[in-house]
């Protein structure tokens, strides 16, 4: 992942731990106006629903993680329950952050075997603090809800019949799409202006993920995973 802004960029940051999932870190060239530049890390967060409602239960991590870095999103149902989840990547902002920038990624696409739905990439603002490292997670029939950056973000596709978690869908700030897509198992590199993004009121960070563009026709989906390679 790339940021730049003017013409100044840094040596990209690296960061390592680990969490359970898709998880993993990746090389930052930040360009910032202090030696210090953005935090990348990443969120994944599971909302899961028992069967007949009678349970209801989130995860949700943000942590740095070792290279790649993965971004997904997934919904499954059956007798047993319905589960919601997604991985995507945080770029936290620091305070001396411009406010104009252009951000690049390098992404491979991976399809597993059997068939999925189209993804495509996004990236939207968020507002108020963000806590790095966090864990929060909760079980039972009244557990309340997580922060609201840990919320999964909306499919591209909504209707009456589009299954939702009970604590709703994520809310970043002017989403922007990635114009261009990735397919084929092949490496891209996705460019996008956050210029916008930058000069809004209060933002924290930058979220990535991938949205689903339609659902199968039992109402479940699962994108590719997005491998981010720089």
């Amino acid at each position: 992942m790339e940021m730049t802004a003017g013409r100044r960029r840094h040596v990209p940051t690296r960061l390592s731990s680990a969490i359970p999932w898709f998880a993993r870190m990746l090389p930052l060239c930040a360009a910032a106006l202090a030696e210090e530049g953005p935090q990348v890390v990443g969120l994944t967060s599971a909302f899961f629903v028992g069967g007949a409602g009678a349970a209801f239960g989130f995860e949700c991590t943000i942590s740095a993680h070792r290279e790649p870095l993965e971004i997904t999103h997934a919904f499954g149902g059956g007798s047993g329950g319905e589960v919601w989840q997604q991985s995507s990547v945080l770029v936290v902002l620091s305070p001396s952050q411009g406010r104009a920038a252009s951000l690049a990624l390098a992404v491979e696409e991976h399809r597993a075997g059997f068939h999925l739905q189209r993804g495509r990439l996004h990236v939207g603002a968020l507002r108020g603090p963000l806590e790095v490292p966090m864990h929060r997670e909760a079980h039972g029939s009244q557990p309340g809800c997580p922060p609201a950056h840990c919320l999964a973000p909306a499919p591209d596709f909504l209707g009456h019949a589009v299954s939702r978690p009970r604590c709703g869908w994520a809310q970043p700030v002017d989403a922007i799409a990635f114009r261009d897509e990735v397919s084929g198992n092949k490496t891209a590199t996705l460019e996008v202006d956050v210029t916008p993004l930058l000069a809004l009121p209060n933002i924290s960070a930058l979220q990535i993920w991938a949205a689903p563009q339609s659902a199968a026709p039992s109402g479940m989906w699962q994108t590719p995973i997005f491998f981010v390679r720089s």
